[in-house]
């Protein structure tokens, strides 16, 4: 249980963050909101090193074709 965060929201995003950490990298922010230059919600994204301006978001395979996740989509629009 030492590896649970209770901020992950399934266990695509668990197995993404242990994958992460196991890599070495840590230091993220988990459930990251991300904000435009004017201050705007662009999207909230299951991971996030913001002063390195790097995002993950994981994705389960899209219910209908064309289908595109809603944080993915906001993402596009970072300025990063």
């Amino acid at each position: 249980m030492t590896d649970a965060d209770h901020r992950s929201e399934s266990l695509l995003e668990t197995a993404g963050r242990l994958v992460l950490r196991g890599a070495g990298l840590t230091g993220y922010d988990v459930q990251s909101v991300i904000y435009d230059e004017y201050g705007r919600l662009l999207a909230r994204v299951d991971l996030a090193w913001p002063a390195e301006e790097v995002a993950v978001e994981s994705t389960a395979t899209a219910r209908t074709p064309g289908e595109r996740c809603s944080a993915t989509t906001a993402a596009a629009r970072m300025p990063w």
